[in-house]
């Protein structure tokens, strides 16, 4: 059984990986807001501890890890991004058994406020506020003690004034545990889903007096396949340091790899620092950079805790972004 499992996850990487790979359409897909890293832990590893995300962290990342927890866990993010805009986000993970976990999570994105202008107004007649938002639910499953999986169905909706588009994407996850030095592999493939398309009101233009309808564009949301691998180099009562790295294959950017590294101190303190976007162009307008970061656990009870994690990342010519998270376990 647990050979099966193996094989068939490896299998479908492998084609899947071909399919993006050999896809050229770069630049195209829209609903961008998905490709955005959240949590200030993985963000602080560049994005490469994919195979070792675990809880409501991993609701985004890798929706097989987040069966790998007990108890319940809950997570929020902030993030300033650059040129007024931001991105919350609040995740929440709850065990079922001994095997199974269930989760909900909600990815809001906002471009901040803007002007809105006609032809014969040109100075302005108002304010507008484009958002983006993903609404998912995950479930995940450990299958056996080594192997695991998971996925996430969620509804996308993204709204430029008068106008909106709603779809859909699916992510599935598959995770795999080893005995040499904790060692972890994962697939995850992320926003696999149909085209979405833009209506409404403001696609309605008056023609001498004739309302007349135009019809936008349908667009692929930012599909990707993610492999990735994470051991633990040194493993000691008071230490642990694992080193993580990932590839990120798109149907519409470039394909890059991360690099990450997590000190844990006495299972309190964490430093962290990674690198996302090797292999990228310098005319890539989101290659990656330098991250980095850290993050305390506080234990309030014996059933009870709180991480707060922090991470410092560089866009490159975007300049650089803070994120904060809060992380609750109980």
């Amino acid at each position: 059984m647990k050979s099966n499992l193996v094989f068939c996850g490896i299998a479908l990487a492998v084609f899947a990986g071909d399919s993006f790979a050999a896809d050229p359409r770069v630049g195209t897909a829209g609903a961008q807001f998905l490709r955005v890293p959240v949590g200030a832990s993985m963000t602080a590893t560049g994005g490469a501890a994919v195979a070792s995300v675990e809880g409501s962290e991993a609701l985004y990342w890798n929706p097989a890890g987040v069966s790998a927890i007990d108890g319940t866990s809950a997570t929020f993010t902030h993030h300033e991004y650059f040129a007024g805009m931001s991105q919350d986000y609040f995740g929440v993970s709850m065990a079922v058994g001994d095997e199974q976990a269930i989760g909900a999570s909600v990815n809001y994105f906002t471009a901040g406020e803007m002007l809105r202008t006609t032809e014969e107004a040109t100075d302005g007649i108002g304010m507008f506020e484009p958002y983006s938002v993903a609404a998912g639910l995950t479930y995940s499953r450990q299958m056996t003690d080594r192997v695991a999986v998971g996925a996430t169905l969620k509804y996308i909706n993204e709204a430029i004034d008068a106008v909106s588009a709603q779809g859909f994407g699916f992510d599935v996850g598959f995770r795999y545990l080893t005995d040499y030095h904790g060692a972890r592999f994962s697939i995850v493939m992320r926003d696999l889903g149909p085209k979405m398309e833009f209506a409404g009101s403001g696609l309605t233009d008056d023609v001498d007096g004739v309302p007349v309808d135009r019809k936008a564009e349908s667009y692929e949301i930012p599909a990707s396949v993610n492999f990735a691998a994470s051991f633990d180099l040194i493993s000691t009562d008071s230490a642990l340091l694992t080193l993580s790295g990932a590839t990120d294959l798109q149907n519409f950017a470039e394909e890059t790899v991360s690099l990450g590294a997590e000190l844990n101190l006495l299972d309190n303190y964490y430093l962290r620092a990674g690198y996302s976007g090797i292999g990228a162009s310098d005319q890539g307008y989101d290659s990656g950079g330098l991250a980095a970061g850290g993050g305390i656990y506080l234990d309030l009870s014996g059933s009870m805790g709180i991480a707060l994690d922090y991470a410092y990342a560089d866009l490159g010519l975007l300049d650089t972004t803070d994120r904060f998270s809060l992380t609750v376990f109980f």
